[in-house]
């Protein structure tokens, strides 16, 4: 038996989806989300917008994520529903987000990263259930 005692990680990453009406900031997510700024949920919502930023890009039919056509991604790994969420939402004109968080990378990626989430009302569709691709 080998025991490793040096470092050990055991990161583990969430892919997502967004669509939103508009442009999303920092107040217009916390907005959407339901979280007053007196909330002790605020700087959750913070980070989350932070994260949202760093780590998405903004896709369109062709562009390519993680090496693969958005198209391709859609058609193998999202739930037929989120598909034609998603689908919806750029037919009205909505912007399609995608892109993956890291629990190593700080405490608000490390909380979204340990269960699926998702967000849904008439200006923002935040999908984070199917986690990977």
């Amino acid at each position: 038996m080998k025991l490793k005692l040096d470092f050990v990680t055991n990161s583990s990453t969430t892919s997502f989806v967004m669509a939103v009406d508009g442009e999303l900031t920092r107040v217009r997510l916390a907005e959407l989300m339901g979280v007053p700024p007196d909330s002790p949920l605020h700087p959750l919502v913070d980070g989350l917008f932070e994260a949202l930023k760093r780590n998405s890009s903004r896709v369109t039919p062709d562009a390519p994520l993680d090496g693969m056509p958005l198209r391709e991604i859609l058609r193998g790994e999202l739930a037929k529903e989120t598909v034609q969420k998603l689908q919806e939402a750029r037919e009205k004109g909505w912007e399609v987000w995608a892109g993956r968080m890291h629990s190593d990378i700080d405490w608000t990626e490390l909380f979204f990263c340990t269960d699926s989430f998702e967000w849904e009302n008439e200006h923002l569709y935040l999908n984070g259930l199917e986690c990977g691709w």
